[in-house]
């Protein structure tokens, strides 16, 4: 289906997928995961925040709201091809779980170095 660029972006449809692509990111670490395929999530997530804020701040149909589109739609194709192989959902369920119950934040001796410099980068931005 092609995308509408003049149509709004699904803000919240936009946030659950970030929201997927964090836990999944927190159950690859937890299981020692690949870093190639952590490091694909880290750049995954940061397309889908770039594309959050551009459908955000931009209006429908604008250069930046059409980047959001694209950068969304990028993210999606590398995504699921990252996820070719078929992923028990359990282990990501219950990894959502955990992050509900324990306000969101793994505790600090489950930081990685990926996701030491996710977060570096991701205060870089933010500054």
């Amino acid at each position: 289906m092609p995308i509408r660029y003049s149509e709004e972006m699904p803000l919240g449809a936009l946030r659950d997928l970030i929201g997927i692509v964090r836990v999944l990111f927190a159950t690859m670490t937890a299981e020692k995961g690949d870093p190639v395929k952590l490091q694909e999530l880290v750049e995954i997530g940061k397309l889908l925040r770039s594309a959050y804020e551009d459908a955000r701040t931009m209006p429908a149909g604008s250069l930046g709201h059409r980047s959001g589109w694209d950068k969304a739609q990028g993210a999606i194709q590398r995504l699921s091809l990252l996820l070719v192989d078929a992923m028990p959902l359990r282990p990501v369920a219950l990894k959502a779980g955990e992050r509900v119950i324990e306000g969101g934040k793994p505790a600090p001796n489950e930081l990685t170095m990926v996701q030491r410099e996710a977060r570096r980068q991701h205060r870089l931005k933010r500054n």
